[in-house]
Formats: C-alpha cells, structure tokens, sequence
C-alpha cells in the first residue's frame, strides 16, 4: 500500500526554496539524489486495466540497466492523503511486461486483459530530485520534488509537484504534520491525482472535476459500444460527462430529459453498480472488484426460445453472456498449450482436449451471473445456469 500526500508548486520561488529544503518542523532531510525518468502506461486497446481500476507504468530511470514495472490502483484519494495499491518489480533490459520476474504482475496482467496486446498510449518524462526524510535517523518518508513535462500532439506542459510518501518507519500523524508545515511555509495546491490521471487529463483535454473518474469513463466506453440500453444510458454518461445538458442530450437522443436527470440522479448515488455486473466472489475493497457486463440479458420472464436462441453453442453463450470472443479465445489457447505441453504426464487424449477447450472457451461465463439473475434463474428455470 503506498501512503503519500501530493502538491502541486505553482510559484517557480516556492520550487527552488523547495529544492534547497535541509530540514522540515523536526525532520531532517538528507541529501539530494538527481534521476530522470520517462514513464510510459500501457494498456490495451479498450482500456481494460484501467476498467479494472488500475494502470500499468513501466519506468525507465537514468543510469539503469532495466526498467521498472508498477501496478497500481487507480483513485484513492481522500482528505489531503492519497492510498493506492502497489505492485513493483524489476525488469532486466530485453524482457517484456509479460516476462516480468513477478509472478503476482504477470497474473494480474492476464487477469485485466486476457492476453490482448498491449501498446503504449501515454508517456511523459520528469526530472526528480529525490531526499529521505527522518527523525532521530529513522527514515520516516521520502521526498520526491518533480519538474513533470507532458505532451499530447501539437500541446505541452510543464508543471512541478512535491511528493511525501511514507516508509515504514513513519505514520499518518507523521504525514499531517509535514503537511501542515509545508502549508504554512510555501504556497503549494493540493493534488487529487497521480501523475498518470493528470496526464490523462490533460491528453484528454478535460477539466479536473469531471462527473466520470477515468475507471467509470473506460468501462462507459466500453458500454456504449453495446445496442441495448446499457450501452444507451453509458453512452448518455459519456456525453454528460463532456458537458452535455440533460436538455440537449433529450433533444439529442429523444429521450425525455426527466429519464435522463433521473439516471443521472441515480449514477451519483450508485456509480457503476446502475449496471448489470457482477463482483468477483472475494470479500475485497469496492475499488478491486472485477466487473463484467451482461449483454443483451431480455426479459427474465421469457424462455431463451422466445428471445431468439433455437439453441445454446458456444457462440451463443458468449453472445448471450456478453463475453468476448478474441478474450476468451485466448484463455483457450493457453489452456491447451499447457495440455498439450503436459500430455506426456497426463495421458489424458483428443476427447480430454476437446473438453477441456470448450470449458476455458466458457470459464468466464459463470462469473458473470449476477445474484439477481441467479436467483430468477432457480425460480424460472429457464436461462441457463453455470456455477463459477
């Protein structure tokens, strides 16, 4: 878990009184350590890991040999102090995030995207100057003064933070105490976001209060692709989000403006749980939950028959289930790789094969019943049911 509090350096005064900084309240401050760094995000086509509530860094810093690897959580933040999940391994020069040394990253890799490509879609590089902060020699925190420098197209921009992130040694009153000091000696702005959401921000051209956080827009995204009115109601999110009045998006999309301010309504209390999604069955924090969206359920009430299925294939399910087909294929191929590549040990044959590749075809299918839906199925009997 990484604790920091972050702050923007708006006054170029304030950055060098900063960058010549020897001693904080009762804090001492060690000496300088220059890096530089370019950052570069990866995900895949449809932003998938950032669906999932997370982004993907991978950092080249001067002087290494190798690069380092970072998930972490998206958000966070919450009275001055940012909380994230983070995952960090290094990565020998000539490997990819794929062959990363951490088997914890590469599964959640494959967890988020399923084996799709993955390509960089934001990079930005800054200069840091990095310093330990202690009491009586213990390490409480680290201190990260950085000149950021972003670009999207024909656009740039340079802007400086200050970064306090807690070590073991040190404790949230440790930080409010820094805090309040560096509040009181310098004019600094408190800052929402991680580098990677400013940046976003920025290569979106978006202002900093947004109805959407960058998971909710990714997975609207998603969404609004789907010919149902969940890909509706995302769809008119989307364009809220960029400034659309309930007004003109009922002109827009003929659809009356109390529906569109009732859904509106209903997103601010519920955010993504307005759609039909299943969580993952682990009691986990709210933001770590893996959802899956449920295409084209029709009405619980009707056979499969008479929603248009004469029978259930495999690609039928997959349609029905709202999974995606090159995802789940690739679940496939793995699986039957490693068959294959144990064949000499099982002994098992083509029949086992052939099971066993309609079984990682469908594996995703289960987890995307929601409660709801269970529960009209065991009265109904009429959809299908798939235990996880």
């Amino acid at each position: 878990m990484e604790i920091e509090s972050k702050f923007l350096v708006p006054e170029e005064t304030d950055f060098k009184a900063l960058e010549n900084l020897s001693k904080i309240a009762s804090y001492t401050i060690s000496e300088a350590h220059i890096q530089l760094n370019e950052d570069t995000f990866l995900d895949t086509e449809n932003k998938d890991i950032m669906a999932a509530g997370y982004y993907l860094r991978v950092r080249k810093s001067s002087g290494e040999k190798g690069k380092w690897i970072t998930i972490k959580s998206l958000g966070g933040f919450k009275a001055g102090t940012h909380r994230r999940e983070e995952y960090v391994s290094f990565l020998p020069e000539g490997l990819s995030v794929l062959e990363c040394p951490d088997l914890r990253i590469r599964n959640m890799i494959f967890e988020f995207t399923s084996g799709l490509n993955l390509s960089p879609f934001i990079t930005l590089k800054q200069k840091r100057i990095i310093r330990q902060l202690k009491l009586e020699e213990k390490p409480i925190a680290d201190l990260y003064l950085d000149r950021v420098n972003l670009k999207s197209e024909s656009r740039k921009k340079i802007y400086n933070e200050f970064e306090v992130e807690l070590k073991s040694g040190g404790t949230v009153d440790d930080l409010e105490a820094i805090r309040a000091f560096l509040y009181s000696h310098y004019r600094l702005v408190e800052s929402p976001f991680s580098k990677f959401e400013r940046a976003c921000i920025f290569r979106e051209n978006l202002p900093e209060k947004t109805l959407l956080d960058l998971r909710e827009r990714a997975v609207c995204t998603q969404l609004a692709n789907h010919k149902n009115i969940y890909g509706k109601q995302a769809k008119i999110l989307l364009l809220l989000d960029r400034g659309s009045s309930p007004e003109e998006l009922s002109l827009l999309l003929k659809t009356p403006a109390p529906e569109i301010e009732a859904l509106l309504s209903r997103f601010e209390k519920q955010r993504l749980s307005i759609f039909p999604f299943t969580r993952s069955k682990e009691k986990t924090p709210e933001k770590n939950l893996i959802f899956y969206f449920q295409s084209g359920r029709g009405n619980p009430e009707k056979s499969w028959t008479e929603i248009g299925y004469e029978e259930w294939s495999a690609d039928t399910l997959l349609k029905y289930y709202g999974i995606s087909r090159e995802k789940a294929e690739n679940i496939m191929a793995g699986s039957l790789a490693l068959f294959d590549g144990l064949s000499a040990y099982h002994g098992l044959g083509k029949k086992e094969r052939e099971l066993l590749g309609l079984a990682a075809l469908l594996q995703n299918i289960g987890s995307t019943v929601s409660s709801r839906e269970e529960k009209n199925t065991d009265q109904q009997g009429d959809y299908p049911h798939t235990s996880p």
